[in-house]
């Protein structure tokens, strides 16, 4: 059994290298999504922190500039709570946008209160990017929620608070931890009604074992991508690891033909994992963060990705070839 972790945070700067954690809201869930237990703490800022106007206006937290609890006291609570709830069985703490914002955040605000700052991802714990996530629902099973526009259409919005909005979420209360919690819950429990395996699967990334395991299926991953409010598929296969980065994997876009980067020099290469691009046949990413991918043979709509799969099968059978590539 695992326990399921979401927390959000509200800070007084949407700029991580100047935000400082105001509220945070944590709720504790069982594998079915059943809270089980919650907090909600809140502090005033620090004598040096200068709140930003446009912050304090989106989570409406002005009341908190006149609180008389340290951030420190705060930072403890939320760091005894965590451990608490992790103690008799691993975590999995999910975030919306986290890996980018709030766990940057709790990790650095640990370290100035000198407590550990790995609690979310070692003795067993795992943590899970809902945003990133989404990406790959998004691009693979349209159906498995209202999918929120960004103005009209025809871009869409990833904004936690649209999807809640179109999918019959009571929003009121937006910008709030401990609302925006319920959001990832409500959300994460309509998916689980229609694509268990799909929940079930993201759950199992969460941690760097996991996704090792995750990663090896038995034909190709499917890798949702979000750039400028468009969604991109790919089908791709892991070509491995650099051993000096344990954490990187690189993935080879099976739309690609591999000949073609087969005689590229390594400055070529080197350049090419550098870029990371949409447009490149390599993508690299780590593996102690969330990536946007699921098994083909998980999808139902096969012709999503516009390729026949006996393509896809035959250009797999080129993955010895890409990593005997990669290794130079």
């Amino acid at each position: 059994m695992t326990s399921i972790i979401f927390y959000d945070t509200e800070t007084t700067d949407k700029l991580i290298n100047f935000a400082q954690i105001i509220q945070c809201g944590s709720i504790l869930t069982n594998e079915l999504f059943t809270p089980l237990d919650q907090q909600d703490v809140s502090c005033g800022p620090l004598p040096w922190i200068i709140p930003k106007a446009g912050a304090m206006l989106t989570n409406k937290k002005t009341n908190l500039l006149k609180s008389n609890t340290s951030h420190f006291k705060m930072m403890c609570d939320i760091h005894y709570k965590w451990r608490e709830w992790t103690l008799e069985q691993p975590g999995i703490f999910v975030t919306y946008n986290g890996h980018a914002f709030d766990e940057e955040l709790i990790r650095r605000q640990f370290y100035w209160n000198l407590l550990d700052i790995y609690l979310t991802n070692t003795n067993d714990n795992g943590r899970l990017d809902l945003f990133i996530m989404f990406q790959n629902l998004v691009a693979f099973f349209p159906d498995a929620l209202n999918i929120p526009l960004f103005e009209d259409g025809p871009s869409i919005s990833m904004k936690l608070e649209d999807f809640a909005k179109v999918n019959g979420v009571q929003t009121e209360n937006a910008h709030d931890a401990i609302a925006d919690c319920h959001f990832m819950i409500s959300l994460i429990e309509k998916i689980n009604s229609k694509y268990p395996e799909w929940v079930t699967y993201i759950l199992k990334t969460a941690t760097k074992t996991g996704l090792k395991q995750a990663i090896n299926c038995k034909t190709f991953l499917c890798l949702g991508e979000y750039f400028k409010r468009e969604i991109f598929r790919y089908p791709v296969v892991c070509c491995g690891a650099d051993a000096s980065r344990p954490n990187e994997i690189v993935f080879f876009d099976l739309s690609y033909d591999p000949d073609e980067i087969f005689d590229l020099e390594y400055s070529e290469i080197l350049k090419m994992l550098k870029t990371n691009g949409k447009n490149e046949p390599l993508k690299k990413y780590k593996i102690n963060k969330s990536i946007p991918i699921c098994p083909f043979e998980m999808i139902e709509d096969k012709n999503i990705l516009m390729l026949t799969q006996n393509f896809c099968y035959k250009e797999q059978s080129l993955l010895r070839k890409i990593k005997n590539f990669l290794k130079r």
